[in-house]
């Protein structure tokens, strides 16, 4: 049973219950691919470039090349989270929170499917025949906090950059998107040349917020990595094709009466979920 819930016992003044402000749905999982994940472990095969061979004489031979394959490996991770409500303190109670509690659940589910997405971005991923192979982030594919001069949070020079990182390697200009958090947000809204009429038809500011910019679509959230050490929040950038999210099992919930917890309700929710590079 929850040790916290009789903070909410009723004092004849309070008939609802609250809930905390919260993240209530995966804001990456849109700009990712997705895929089923089946068994435990699961791999998505990926075919290299290649380069055409020129033909020196008539009538010759079929030359044949090998083609480049590859694989990432995805494992499944199951996470839960479940809790009682003993009847006795719903008695003492003016609402019954099973709902609240499941709405509450069902967030937390959600935030960890973009955990998933964010914690994949700059991992090592698992290649090879059987996965066992690791392949970390490459150092050359990271801006620097100080790229065009002092660290000043994300700045148009850093967005420029990342668009010409993706264009040297002939990654598909459609479908691009980039995590950020409310801090590299309010370093954008203050800078002239991005809310300037000149530079970008959508005007964010008359909304508030970022939509899309240099062909990149924000993705807002305040679970990113920061740098071991120091206060530079990681912001990943990447094609739809270049980050996966594995599903076995999206989110699953019952509201159960438990029989050998005195019959206390029982609020449970689950999901099998992983994610790599690709």
């Amino acid at each position: 049973m929850s040790s916290q819930v009789t903070t909410a016992f009723s004092q004849q003044f309070s008939s609802t219950i609250m809930e905390l402000a919260d993240q209530q749905e995966a804001r990456l999982a849109s700009g990712v691919r997705v895929e089923p994940l089946v068994g435990e472990k699961a791999f998505f095969d990926q075919i290299g470039n290649v380069e055409m061979n020129d033909r020196s004489s008539r009538h010759g031979d079929t030359v044949y090349s090998d083609t480049p394959h590859a694989r990432r490996m995805v494992t499944a991770v199951t996470s839960d989270r479940a809790d009682l409500l003993d009847n006795a303190d719903k008695v003492q109670m003016l609402t019954d929170p099973t709902n609240a509690y499941t709405k509450k659940f069902a967030n937390a589910w959600a935030k960890r499917k973009d955990d998933h997405i964010i914690n994949a971005a700059f991992a090592s991923a698992n290649t090879g025949k059987d996965g066992t192979t690791s392949v970390a982030f490459t150092a050359g594919n990271i801006i620097a906090i100080d790229f065009g001069g002092a660290s000043i949070g994300l700045t148009i020079a850093k967005l420029v950059e990342a668009k010409r990182i993706l264009d040297v390697g002939e990654v598909d200009e459609e479908d691009r998107h980039i995590a950020v958090g409310s801090k590299q947000i309010a370093d954008l809204l203050q800078q002239t040349q991005y809310i300037s009429h000149d530079f970008n038809t959508l005007h964010p500011l008359m909304s508030g917020q970022v939509v899309t910019y240099l062909g990149f679509t924000f993705h807002r959230s305040e679970r990113l990595l920061v740098s071991a050490g120091t206060d530079h929040r990681r912001c990943p950038v990447w094609q739809r094709e270049g980050l996966l999210l594995a599903m076995a099992q999206d989110m699953v919930s019952r509201v159960d009466e438990m029989p050998n917890k005195r019959y206390s309700t029982q609020v449970y929710i689950e999901g099998t979920a992983g994610s790599t590079r690709m």
